[in-house]
């Protein structure tokens, strides 16, 4: 019978999901949600693309179609013509009929028709089979493709849910505009991530590769960050045979994993420590002054801008004390560039509020007290990403994206000593391309700090075969 398809233009994603359930009714679906930030709407209108099965029509909206004007924003999509097709839809989106998901180009997006493009591939699931792998396939690749389905699965569910209790109408209860539109970005990068992961589970894994695998899973890495780094050794052209596969990651991983030049720069340096709270920020600018005065002989300062930590001013102070070197912090009657520009130390340690990657006015705040005009203070600045060892791997993108906003210089791990998870730590610099500079691996001052060794950290990554 097919389904309508109707765009909804509002002053906000909130206005427009509204109308839709006003319209359409609670079996809607929303297919598309795009930002027309020149609309004459406002600054945060959006264009919604909605459907809804024929069945399902509101009598409301029945009746508008007779109206011509009405009649023209509508467009019918019809039934999907591939019975393989829908069956891995109906695995994918649900088996509600109401779910149903347009298959013409012209509804879907097309980034949508990509994504159905390469699921119509021979190795789809077949209809009637999703609970068994499809033929040619092995039982390691289907299970593999059940746990990448699960969460994406789980993701749209939630969402649904979220639409589903969503508020009628003229009620003051209402979900929060940014979480929806953080929920779709997800969604989105989901099903991207999927396909990717799809496509390489499609070939056979040899021994080897199953037990490197297994070694980064049980590390702390996702499925996601390992099958999207190994689809991209194999775009490279990548042979994963019995004996090379060390050999052909480790090759790859050398070109990612890079040692920051710490001592390589300017003679005046201001060395800044971001990043959430508790990774131990505080500590490690003690350990790097003291490594920077008693080794290198050179002159160091202490300046702090974190005025949120209860006593985190006081803790740095007493490093100062044992350390011997000047401790400074925030002034109302002089800005924190004014007072770096009347320092004289070789080197500056700039000690930072913990950032939550979701609190945005603190991190404006603190992107606002970085952005300094001196072009000379700009170029002496070296930001280093403060991060711990077992970061979970649901925060890996999170963290980056929230925290690029201040150009992070380099990358500084902390917390080695207390865990063998480094799974998180390695998909970071997968991400990011970021070279890391120091490992703290330890509670002592000035002792538990190291430079970060590429060769090093290699050997433990690849260390599959002796575990």
């Amino acid at each position: 019978m097919g389904m309508q398809i109707k765009k909804f233009r509002a002053a906000t994603l909130q206005k427009a999901i509204e109308e839709v359930r006003w319209e359409l009714g609670d079996g809607a679906l929303i297919l598309q949600a795009d930002p027309l930030p020149d609309s004459r709407l406002g600054r945060n209108a959006v264009e919604v693309t909605a459907a809804i099965d024929r069945k399902e029509l509101t009598p409301r909206f029945k009746a508008t179609l007779s109206d011509e004007a009405a009649e023209r924003e509508l467009t019918t999509a019809p039934e999907p013509a591939s019975s393989s097709q829908s069956g891995f839809l109906r695995s994918l989106f649900g088996r509600k009929k109401s779910r149903t998901t347009p298959t013409t180009a012209s509804v879907a997006p097309k980034k949508i028709e990509a994504a159905k493009a390469a699921i119509s591939s021979p190795s789809s699931v077949d209809s009637g089979q999703e609970d068994r792998p499809a033929t040619g396939a092995s039982a390691g690749q289907f299970y593999a493709f059940k746990t990448m389905l699960e969460p994406l699965q789980k993701e749209m569910q939630q969402i649904r849910q979220k639409l589903q209790d969503e508020p009628k109408p003229k009620t003051d209860r209402s979900p929060s505009v940014s979480l929806l539109e953080n929920e779709i970005q997800s969604l989105k990068k989901s099903l991207q991530h999927y396909m990717t992961e799809k496509r390489f589970e499609g070939s056979r894994m040899t021994d080897e590769m199953k037990k490197l695998v297994t070694f980064w899973k049980d590390r702390g890495m996702s499925d996601r960050q390992i099958y999207s780094f190994l689809f991209q050794l194999k775009e490279e052209g990548a042979k994963f045979d019995q004996i090379q596969v060390a050999q052909e990651v480790k090759t790859r991983l050398q070109g990612l994993v890079r040692e920051a030049k710490v001592h390589e720069s300017p003679k005046q340096r201001i060395i800044c420590l971001v990043g959430p709270t508790g990774v131990g920020k505080t500590t490690t600018i003690a350990k790097l002054a003291a490594y920077e005065k008693l080794r290198l002989n050179r002159s160091v300062s202490f300046f702090t801008i974190d005025d949120y930590k209860i006593g985190g001013t006081d803790q740095l102070a007493h490093y100062a004390r044992i350390l011997e070197v000047p401790f400074l912090k925030t002034r109302s009657d002089l800005s924190l560039e004014e007072q770096i520009q009347h320092c004289n130390s070789d080197t500056i340690f700039l000690d930072t509020f913990g950032v939550s990657p979701r609190d945005e006015r603190k991190m404006m705040k603190l992107r606002r007290a970085l952005n300094f005009e001196s072009p000379e203070l700009r170029a002496r600045l070296q930001v280093h990403l403060t991060l711990p060892t077992n970061l979970h791997q649901g925060d890996v993108e999170l963290m980056l994206q929230s925290f690029n906003r201040i150009r992070p210089d380099c990358l500084l791990f902390t917390k080695w000593d207390e865990t063998e998870h480094w799974g998180g730590m390695l998909a970071t610099i997968l991400s990011s391309s970021i070279p890391v500079s120091f490992i703290g691996n330890g509670q002592e001052v000035p002792d538990d700090i190291n430079i970060f060794s590429a060769d090093s950290f290699l050997e433990k990554v690849l260390n599959f075969n002796q575990d």
